[in-house]
């Protein structure tokens, strides 16, 4: 097999306080060293942190719920907008999330975040996010995500 030296990238990952590092070579050519790196869309640092990667992501499903804001203010059928919010928002939330599935506060915070915005878009109104989600039968991100880590281990 042969590799893209160009497209290839070093990262070490340890606990390690004082590591050794020499300078590795790929078919003659040194490899560059970095923190942070993307792999099928997932965002991985030195540190195993995903921080960056539900930042990237968080951003980039707030953006296209603008759009979707933007571009659908007019539709009343909340069956559509729940769709379009589905589709295309909460699935930048859920791709990859077996993998990097968050623990901190911070993190499942700003995620949950985006889903407030959208149903109280969707909605049109201030009611609490627990009924906002049951009227739309819809389930917390949080709970997705633990449904996703059972399947996935079935």
């Amino acid at each position: 097999m042969s590799f893209n030296t160009k497209k290839c990238k070093l990262v070490r990952i340890t606990n390690n306080r004082s590591p050794i590092f020499a300078p590795l070579q790929l078919g003659g050519t040194t490899l560059e060293v970095t923190a942070e790196f993307s792999d099928l869309g997932l965002l991985t640092n030195h540190k195993l942190s995903w921080n960056s990667h539900i930042d990237k992501i968080s951003s980039k499903a707030n953006k296209v719920l603008g759009l979707i804001k933007r571009n659908c203010r007019e539709f009343r059928d909340v069956l559509t907008l729940r769709t379009l919010n589905c589709a295309l928002v909460r699935s930048q939330l859920e791709y990859g999330s077996v993998v990097w599935s968050p623990f901190t506060a911070r993190n499942i915070t700003k995620l949950e975040r985006v889903q407030r915005r959208a149903t109280k878009f969707i909605l049109k109104t201030e009611d609490d996010h627990e009924v906002r989600i049951s009227y739309l039968n819809l389930l917390s991100l949080e709970h997705r995500r633990f449904l996703f880590d059972v399947l996935f281990f079935i």
